[in-house]
């Protein structure tokens, strides 16, 4: 994004945990009741909506303002690519964009690598730990592609079908967005029985497509072989399987953030091994879940990392 370590990252973490903990609330009281005017100010959502704005706008204005302070621009992120453009020093100004939209752009990509790309690593790692098989075949596969290098490269990624099969079965039961963003029905249809009227907001339960059954044999149960010789992506082209969403307004971030929690997948398990701290066996594991904007494990994982001798 930035190009080097993120003079302001402190601040971006928490803008976008706060975020993430706003958006939890799929159903609010000024959504019940439109016809009451300034609901949402006397519920204090507004002044909380505009200081998080406020703070989103002067960190990035911040971040710009070090970069257009430079010399030169990074072609190498995208911070720099934009501010190009900006200067209409590449594409000959044929795209005229601002602050105002460089600001928008790097946020929108910057929440769901922030905050999804956390929770994917995290129940990743969970449901690896708490099967030893798993993790054996994850080890095995890094340790053959990777052959003793010591830095992984997008090319050594794209090797790893295990890791890659482990990450789908870890959003499949684990979605970054267990309720899909809302829909609005642009016209009245039916549904089975159901009359869905015009206006309709459409909430898409994900956690429960990637339980159900009459899809997924063994649903509750951590099996990424369930994909091998499949053609299933993350992408949003096959419905039993949208844990970013689908169509248009899918998640932006997929391509991403998929990839980063792959790469910090692939070196957490490559350069270390792991042990549970206080004698917990990995089966002990609590695995309960809090809902935020995503599911989160309620109590976050603790490893001890040990460095492998050979």
């Amino acid at each position: 994004m930035f190009g080097s370590v993120c003079s302001e990252r402190e601040k971006l973490t928490k803008v976008c945990n706060q975020v993430s903990k706003l958006s939890a609330a799929p159903i609010r009281f000024e959504d019940l009741f439109p016809s009451i005017k300034g609901l949402s100010f006397l519920t204090g959502r507004d002044t909380v909506l505009k200081g998080l704005v406020k703070d989103i706008d002067d960190v990035l204005d911040i971040l710009i303002a070090q970069r257009e302070n430079g010399t030169t621009f990074d072609d190498e992120d995208l911070l720099g690519l934009l501010l190009k453009i900006k200067t209409g020093e590449i594409y000959n100004a044929k795209l005229q964009i601002t602050n105002h939209n460089i600001k928008a752009i790097i946020f929108e990509l910057l929440l769901p690598a922030t905050v999804t790309v956390a929770d994917v690593v995290e129940w990743a790692m969970v449901q690896i730990i708490r099967h030893p098989q798993v993790l054996k075949q994850v080890k095995e596969e890094l340790k053959r592609v990777l052959d003793g290098k010591q830095e992984i490269s997008g090319s050594d990624l794209e090797k790893m079908e295990y890791l890659h099969m482990c990450v789908k079965e870890s959003t499949r039961l684990h979605p970054a967005a267990p309720l899909l963003f809302p829909r609005e029905a642009r016209e009245e249809f039916q549904i089975d029985n159901y009359t869905i009227p015009k206006g309709s907001w459409i909430m898409t339960n994900y956690w429960a497509i990637g339980r159900d059954p009459e899809i997924w044999p063994n649903p509750d149960q951590f099996d990424p072989e369930r994909f091998r010789n499949s053609n299933m992506d993350l992408n949003g082209n096959h419905f039993e399987l949208i844990p970013f969403g689908t169509g248009r307004r899918r998640c932006p971030g997929i391509s991403f953030g998929i990839t980063e929690a792959e790469f910090l997948l692939a070196a957490l398990f490559y350069h270390f091994d792991w042990e549970l701290p206080g004698g917990i066996t990995p089966d002990q594991i609590d695995m309960t879940e809090l809902f935020d904007a995503g599911c989160i494990l309620k109590n976050p994982l603790t490893l001890i990392p040990v460095v492998p001798e050979n």
